[in-house]
């Protein structure tokens, strides 16, 4: 694995913000692409109610969380010890360990903070690592219902971002972008996606949130 970098974060202005061993001080990815889906979270909320709505969020926001600190122990398990553990993340998530797990290999990052100075953000990466053999930034999600294109533009932009930062502290160079679903605790699926669109894409996002929000 690649060696890690230390980045501070902060709260501030209700977004996460991290300082680069140069001190400047930068929005996560996420902050950055919440811009993207919040006109439709707006309306969304505005459908269910408020209460419902923070129900919903939380819920999601905690299984989230819980699935990623599983995830990322059985593949630091795997890259200390035994490329073949999956213990304890197969007794819950059975499907992606026979369907995924298999094809990861030649892990680079794990839960890594990453930065770029060029779209001048920083963020987590979940992974990043080989999926079929293609150098791939790699991102965990959690869903109730199946995603299309039209509803994972912001999850592209997220990757592409990371992509870029890879290339930027070490540079790698990612070959392909991959979404992992976990969908219902019942099945997976995989997106993918080439690099060089959505870098464009969030360049224009991240322009678009420094004019509205100064930084």
């Amino acid at each position: 694995m690649l060696k890690e970098i230390k980045l501070e974060s902060v709260q501030k202005h209700g977004c996460r913000f991290y300082t680069t061993p140069d001190g400047n001080e930068y929005p996560s990815v996420t902050s950055v692409t919440r811009l993207h889906s919040m006109d439709a979270i707006k309306k969304w909320r505005e459908r269910v109610g408020e209460e419902e709505a923070n129900r919903i969020s939380l819920e999601a926001s905690t299984k989230g969380t819980a699935f990623h600190s599983l995830m990322e122990k059985t593949l630091l398990e795997s890259v200390q010890t035994d490329p073949t553990i999956i213990k304890g993340f197969e007794k819950v998530y059975p499907k992606i360990c026979s369907e995924i797990v298999p094809h990861i290999s030649d892990i680079q990052c794990i839960e890594y903070a990453l930065y770029s100075d060029a779209l001048r953000v920083a963020g987590r990466v979940d992974l990043v690592a080989r999926y079929y053999g293609k150098l791939a930034i790699c991102d965990w999600k959690t869903t109730k219902k199946f995603k299309g294109m039209k509803y994972t533009e912001g999850y592209w932009m997220q990757t592409a971002a990371y992509a870029v930062m890879m290339k930027e502290i070490y540079n790698v160079d990612i070959e392909k972008l991959v979404l992992f679903f976990n969908y219902n605790d019942e099945k997976t699926y995989v997106l993918t996606q080439d690099v060089d669109k959505w870098v464009e894409e969030f360049a224009k996002l991240r322009a678009k949130y420094e004019e509205t929000y100064g930084i």
